[in-house]
C-alpha cells in the first residue's frame, strides 16, 4: 500500500493536471459566497489604483502607493490560490499581505514611518549586497562588473543614507508597528497564525498533509487539494485588504467607492467566518 493518498486527478501532474479547471469550479461553487466577496474587495482595490493621484512631494502616498499595490497583488494572489485549494501556499501570501497592510497602515497614519522603512529597506539591501562580496562561493559565480556594481550599491547607500550602515538587526519589526499603529489584531489574528501554520515548516504545517484511516489505524500523507479550512483562509485574506483599504483612504482622500466598502466590509461580516 503506498503511504501517499492522492487526489484523483493529481497523480501523474499534481497541480499541473489538465482537469484543474474542473475543480476549480468545484471549490469556487462551495465557496461561492467567500469568493464573491473576495471579488468584491478585489475590485475596490483595483478601483482605488486607479483613483490616486500621486504627489511626489509626499514621501507617505510616493511609499504608500506601492505598498498597497503590493497588498492588492497579494490578495489576489491569495485568491487564485484558494480557488486551485492550495490553502497552504495561499496563507503564505495572506501573511505577506499582512506585513505588508501593517506597513502601510504606519505610512498612512505617521510621516515619521517612512523614514523608519525607507532605512530599514537600504541596511537590508546593503547587508545583503556585503554578504555576497564576503561569500567566497558566491564571488566565485560573480563576474567583475557584478562585483562593481554591489559595491557601487553599497557607496551609494552609504552617500544617500549614511545611518542605515549602522543599525544592527532588523531595523523593521513588524510587531512594533502593528503595536504602535493599532493593527496588532491584524499580526496577532493573521501574521502570526499564518507563520505558524503556512509559512514556516512547522508542525501545525506539516499535520494539513497527513491523512488519519481509522479502519486501518494508520496515517498516510496526502496530496491534494484542501477544502477545509477555505472559509477561514479568505476571511483571513478580506481582513488583510479591509485593513490596506482603510489605510489607502486615509492618504488618498480622493479616491471614492467608500460606500462600496462598507457594503463589501458588511458582506464579509455577514458570512459569520
Amino acid at each position: 500500500m503506498s503511504n501517499f493518498h492522492y487526489h484523483i486527478d493529481m497523480k501523474k501532474h499534481g497541480f499541473l493536471s489538465p482537469n484543474l479547471p474542473a475543480l476549480i469550479a468545484n471549490i469556487r461553487k462551495n465557496g461561492a459566497c467567500q469568493f464573491a466577496v473576495a471579488e468584491a474587495f478585489s475590485e475596490l482595490g483595483m478601483c482605488a489604483l486607479r483613483d490616486m493621484e500621486i504627489n511626489p512631494a509626499c514621501p507617505q502616498q510616493v511609499l504608500g502607493a506601492p505598498l498597497f499595490g503590493r497588498a492588492v497583488m497579494s490578495f489576489q494572489s491569495a485568491i487564485i490560490l484558494c480557488e486551485r485549494g492550495l490553502l497552504l501556499d495561499a496563507g503564505i501570501l495572506v501573511r505577506s499581505a499582512a506585513e505588508t497592510a501593517i506597513m502601510l497602515t504606519a505610512v498612512a497614519k505617521d510621516g515619521r514611518a517612512c523614514k523608519t522603512l525607507t532605512l530599514g529597506m537600504m541596511h537590508h539591501e546593503r547587508a545583503l549586497a556585503q554578504s555576497w562580496l564576503h561569500d567566497p562561493e558566491v564571488k566565485t559565480v560573480l563576474s567583475m562588473d557584478d562585483i562593481d556594481a554591489l559595491q557601487s550599491r553599497i557607496d551609494e547607500i552609504d552617500k544617500n543614507y549614511p545611518d542605515a550602515k549602522d543599525l544592527e538587526g532588523d531595523p523593521i519589526k513588524v510587531r512594533s508597528l502593528a503595536d504602535t499603529y493599532g493593527t496588532a489584531s491584524l499580526y496577532n489574528v493573521v501574521y502570526r497564525t499564518t507563520s505558524g501554520n503556512a509559512a514556516h515548516a512547522s508542525l501545525g504545517t506539516l499535520k494539513r498533509h497527513v491523512k488519519n484511516v481509522p479502519h486501518l489505524a494508520l496515517q498516510r500523507f496526502k496530496f491534494g487539494p484542501e477544502e477545509e479550512n477555505l472559509a477561514a483562509t479568505l476571511s483571513d485574506a478580506l481582513m488583510v485588504i479591509s485593513h490596506a483599504l482603510t489605510s489607502i483612504y486615509r492618504l488618498f482622500p480622493q479616491i471614492e467607492h467608500r460606500e462600496d466598502f462598507e457594503a463589501s466590509v458588511a458582506a464579509w461580516k455577514s458570512l459569520a467566518i
